[in-house]
């Protein structure tokens, strides 16, 4: 049994293998009407002011019908409704996690006597501000796919959640501790190519005290945020998928070209959004292989968490989470410093899928009762 196996058994009592029509309809109904509002909403933006009733009609019939019955038909034909329902329930946990964060802060300034306006605009500063109070506000709003991940695979899956983990359901920290150690390289590799073709990233002027202070906290909220996004592409998604298929380009680069695109609003700003979703695809699929390797999340969470940690705390990007690294890249080097990202990040992938990798299998211990 290659390591693979024992990771996707645990997804297999209730998963995708067999439909179920009750999810599947309401599946398609739900997709029918996100398309129908789609489209309704597309024709009254783009069409100008003199938009008549009915193109809006046909335009929210025609999007409930290619988002609800076909789109929502080749989805349960290819036995991912439950999966696709649980991607929903995840991010509909993340996201009123992250409206809860706001909450908070918003209340709180209420509270010590600041109008309405004011305190909804400090939450908008915090989304926008390049300091370390800024960037810790951000990784905050990761923590709600934990809850999520878990509710989703125990009432959905009926599936224990540490089986997103490894088979015997926990954190193989020896696999965490090795993932984190070839990030390291990883990193340190990309920064030599950057300094060799672009030169040397600028100071920023965090001071060494404040960066000292924010370093703590930023490496626990590092290692919550970077988990849940493995969780969710490397845990669930891959399980979800691998069950059915057994094809790597299914079960492991489509997770990864997912996570890819995920990562595409990042770098849009800046004009490298397609540069980032490269990127990130290529990170992908090394977490993937990771995973196929060892059977366990372990390595990959080590090798995400070191990475962002390394790329928040050290050199970072202008424009793209800055706010806590003692030295940024410009924006005018931005292009450049990806190539070299690929280039390290391909590396990375060959170094995984060779011999020479430590990352080993291991026996599936028995899970606790």
């Amino acid at each position: 049994m290659i390591p693979l196996d024992s990771y996707v058994a645990a997804a297999a009592r209730r998963t995708n293998g067999a439909r179920s029509w009750g999810w599947s309809i309401g599946l398609a109904i739900a997709l029918g009407i996100l398309g129908a509002a789609f489209g309704g909403a597309f024709v009254s933006n783009y069409s100008g002011p003199n938009v008549d009733t009915i193109s809006v009609v046909l335009a929210a019939l025609a999007g409930f019908i290619v988002a609800g019955p076909i789109l929502g038909g080749l989805i349960a034909w290819l036995r991912l409704s439950r999966m696709m329902v649980g991607v929903f329930l995840i991010s509909l946990g993340w996201l009123l996690w992250t409206i809860l964060t706001m909450s908070v802060v918003v209340l709180y300034h209420l509270i010590t006597g600041h109008p309405l306006a004011e305190s909804l605009s400090v939450v908008s500063a915090l989304l926008e501000d390049s300091s370390p109070v800024g960037v810790l506000f951000k990784l905050v709003t990761f923590f709600g796919i934990w809850p999520a991940a878990w509710a989703t695979v125990r009432l959905l899956h009926a599936q224990p959640f540490g089986t997103l983990f490894s088979p015997e359901r926990r954190i193989r920290w020896g696999d965490f501790v090795l993932g984190f150690a070839m990030a390291g390289g990883f990193w340190l590799v990309t920064i030599v190519i950057g300094i060799a073709i672009i030169g040397a990233p600028a100071r920023t002027e965090l001071s060494i005290g404040a960066w000292a202070i924010a370093l703590a906290p930023l490496a626990i909220m590092v290692f919550f945020q970077a988990s849940a996004e493995e969780l969710i592409f490397r845990g669930y998604i891959l399980q979800q998928l691998a069950v059915r298929w057994r094809n790597p380009i299914i079960w492991g680069f489509l997770p990864a070209f997912l996570f890819g695109l995920a990562h595409y609003g990042n770098g849009a700003p800046l004009g490298v959004g397609w540069h980032y979703v490269v990127v990130t695809l290529l990170f992908g699929t090394t977490a993937a292989a990771m995973v196929w390797r060892t059977g366990s999340l372990a390595a990959a969470m080590g090798m995400h968490t070191g990475f962002n940690i390394f790329s928040l705390s050290i050199i970072g990007l202008e424009g793209i989470l800055d706010g806590t690294q003692l030295f940024l890249y410009g924006v005018d080097k931005i292009e450049l410093l990806f190539y070299a990202d690929g280039i390290s990040t391909f590396a990375v992938l060959l170094f995984v899928l060779s011999p020479l990798c430590p990352l080993r299998p291991r026996q599936a211990e028995p899970a606790a009762a």
